[in-house]
């Protein structure tokens, strides 16, 4: 054997390896190809039973209860009636009362408040303590505040606050 027959040979051998591996790589792809086509069917089929599985979660109706703190307001409904029965006005700061700090509904200051509107006293919101979603500092008073610039708090406006 002579060199140019191994040189055939050996390109010969070469080229046949070098089919094989470029046929073996468009299979190889093909496949993959297919595995990732199917892969993505098998997601949508879960996505389609996970969205047929889940049932809506039904939302209650607002029963637009304060669920007002009766004995926090019984008790400083108490705490006024003595001091006005001293002073003709009194200013109510419920963080500081009795060493505790908390602060009421406007359900609360409505429960709190009306009973006293309703036997003729007045009732004044305190600018730094009336906010939107608690009340810490209001004034009742057995005589009308005669500055021009008192909030008064009268029923009406205490029952729109309250049914808010």
């Amino acid at each position: 054997m002579n060199i140019l027959n191994t040189i055939d040979i050996t390109s010969v051998i070469f080229f046949a390896l070098l089919a094989w591996a470029v046929i073996a790589t468009v299979v190889l792809l093909d496949k993959m190809e297919e595995l990732e086509i199917e892969k993505a069917k098998r997601k949508e089929d879960e996505t389609a039973d996970q969205e047929v599985a889940v049932t809506p979660t039904e939302i209650p109706k607002n029963d637009k209860d304060w669920h007002i703190r009766t004995d926090i307001v019984e008790g400083m409904r108490a705490s006024i009636i003595r001091s006005l029965e001293n002073y003709p006005a009194l200013l109510v700061d419920t963080e500081s009362v009795d060493g505790h700090e908390f602060a009421l509904t406007h359900g609360e200051v409505c429960a709190l408040i009306a009973p006293f509107l309703q036997k003729g006293y007045f009732a004044y919101q305190d600018t730094m303590g009336y906010g939107a979603d608690r009340v810490t500092r209001f004034k009742i008073s057995k005589h009308r505040f005669t500055g021009s610039n008192a909030l008064e708090i009268t029923e009406e406006l205490l029952t729109k606050n309250a049914q808010l």
